[in-house]
């Protein structure tokens, strides 16, 4: 399992779409989620 550090700016955006945006910030969680559980492949992936 990989840890994801998460910059200063991206957690303000985060905070913003948590209070804003609920799809967004859901959909943000959810491709971070998947981000640490298979960094290589997945959603947030582009093909080779």
């Amino acid at each position: 399992m990989y840890r994801i550090i998460i910059v200063k700016k991206a957690e303000e955006d985060l905070n913003w779409f948590r209070k804003n945006d609920k799809s967004s910030y859901i959909k943000s969680f959810d491709l971070t989620r998947e981000l640490i559980e298979h960094p290589r492949t997945g959603t947030g992936l582009s093909p080779a």
